[in-house]
Order: C-alpha cells, then structure tokens, then sequence
C-alpha cells in the first residue's frame, strides 16, 4: 500500500513552480524556488528530479494553511 497519492500530472507554471496533481484530487502549484541555493544537482539543465512524497507534502502544507 502506497502513503502518498500517486502523482497523476506535473507541468512547468510560472517561475520556479510546478502545477502538480494528485490521484486523490489535490492539485496545486509547488514553488520549489527554495531548491535554488543548494545549486549542484539542482542547476539547469540538471534535471534533477523532486520525490512526489516532497511534492504532496508541500500541498497538503499549502492546504491546511489556506483552509
């Protein structure tokens, strides 16, 4: 059994933001500007990846702040 939603979509929005969506309807935009001063793995054209649990976390944060 998975704990986290499994991520059903995830595209570019404005800036450093990901308009992501989750299998159990949360959807959001994620800013992951934070990432930037860590450099390395995360500079361009890296692609590095960011772990749906990371993502989903972020959601349910900006959820329960906004609710």
């Amino acid at each position: 059994m998975r704990g986290t939603p499994l991520l059903i979509d995830a595209k570019p929005a404005e800036g450093y933001a990901v308009h992501v969506r989750f299998e159990d309807g949360l959807t959001a935009d994620v800013d992951l500007s934070y990432l930037l001063p860590y450099g390395g793995v995360f500079e361009r054209p890296n692609e590095a990846d960011v772990a749906p649990e990371t993502l989903y976390a972020h959601v349910r944060r900006r959820a329960a702040a906004t609710a």
